[in-house]
């Protein structure tokens, strides 16, 4: 039996910048899926649904939306209804072993290949947890991988802000529930996948116990440290890696004997890991190299998180495009002032490039408020000036 699909998805967390300093980010801003006008106001060159090919809402009222990798004006746009019809359909192909098969019409888009995001993946995991309930009710381990997708795309919708701790924790002791009950059963009893995506479960708790709970950095180790020892218990080396990379990363945000060069130590090889694991434009990569850009800064090497974040920026858009939330992420880490001594004043300027040498960068300015762009001029600097945050 393949390992699901999500089971190589266990996240690392995304801190809430208002309360902590920034340790990892998983997903950036939550995009505005696209919402199309009332029937009423329906015309010819409004997007259409690439599945039933009408380009007003489905029969429930429900308008056509895109939110995946999809680009351009007439590629990815569906009803959560249709997608919901297409899911079911392909399922009817599935040979019976491969979890993984199943999930994939429930999770990744069959124009671009790639993962949904945002409302749209909660709304079609929960779709396909209902799928499962309804069709397979007997087979609790296909329901535990449904629950776990439906987890993870909770878990990211917390990380944007949209409170969802209370579904999040719901879902994962019933799956807790459903782990101990397999347990019990010999037919699992020595199943691996079990105890994967039991450490998921874990990991997962802990990624939302650091952005909703107050000062809960501590109930977060624990369980990414229990998430850690079930990955070692079934030699998963992903899963210890990711668990060691939220440990470090969370005792170095709270100042918890983790020294720079150990963070930094983590993060590089952490990056290579899902780079060598997933290539360099899957989601998984690009977030693994942000989190090495902030450690990067974090040791006073701005200039080579710059530049990470540049090739890292230039990626995502190829993979993903502009208006994807790992393409907005990066750009949210970009430098976008800079600080720089003028006589005995430090005065704030646009950060521009980097030369082609990286000993130089350009910048505008200076930036006065409220700020006139027509008065501000470009100058060359040693690339070593200070970055304001």
């Amino acid at each position: 039996m393949k390992i699901c699909s999500s089971i190589g998805r266990l996240k690392l967390g995304r801190l809430q910048p208002q309360k902590y300093q920034k340790l990892i980010d998983i997903e950036c801003l939550d995009a505005t899926p696209l919402l199309l006008p009332p029937a009423d106001d329906v015309n010819d060159d409004a997007p259409v649904c690439y599945i039933c090919l009408d380009n007003g809402p489905d029969e429930g009222g429900q308008p056509i939306r895109r939110d995946c990798s999809c680009r351009g004006s007439d590629c990815g746009f569906a009803h959560l209804s249709c997608l919901v019809e297409y899911a079911k359909q392909k399922t009817e192909e599935w040979d019976g072993y491969s979890i993984g098969d199943l999930s994939e019409p429930w999770v990744i888009c069959p124009c671009c290949l790639q993962p949904y995001q945002n409302k749209l993946a909660v709304e079609l995991a929960t779709e396909f947890v209902s799928f499962v309930v309804s069709e397979h009710s007997s087979d609790l381990l296909l329901y535990l991988y449904a629950l776990d997708h439906k987890l993870c795309a909770l878990v990211a919708r917390s990380i944007n802000g949209i409170k969802m701790k209370t579904e999040s924790i719901q879902i994962a002791n019933t799956m807790l529930f459903v782990i101990r009950k397999l347990k019990t059963d010999r037919r699992y009893r020595f199943d691996l996948c079990i105890t994967i995506i039991e450490s998921s479960v874990y990991n997962r708790l802990g990624q939302i116990t650091l952005v909703e709970d107050f000062d809960g950095y501590k109930k977060a180790i624990k369980y990414f440290e229990k998430c850690r020892d079930l990955s070692k218990a079934v030699h998963y080396s992903e899963g210890v890696a990711i668990a060691d990379n939220n440990i470090i990363g969370t005792k170095k945000v709270y100042g918890k004997d983790i020294s720079s060069d150990e963070y930094m130590k983590q993060a590089l090889a952490f990056y290579q890991l899902q780079f060598d694991m997933s290539g360099q434009g899957s989601v998984d990569s690009l977030k693994a190299g942000v989190n090495l850009a902030i450690a990067l800064k974090g040791t006073n090497q701005r200039r080579e998180a710059e530049e990470l974040l540049s090739r890292l920026v230039e990626i995502s858009k190829r993979f993903h495009g502009s208006n994807h939330n790992i393409t907005k992420l990066i750009e949210s880490e970009r430098v976008q002032k800079v600080a720089i001594g003028v006589g005995k004043e430090w005065k704030l300027f646009k950060f521009v490039k980097f030369k082609e040498d990286g000993n130089n960068c350009i910048v505008q300015g200076p930036i006065l408020e409220p700020r006139c762009i027509q008065t501000e001029k470009m100058f060359t600097v040693a690339s070593d000036i200070v970055f304001s945050a």
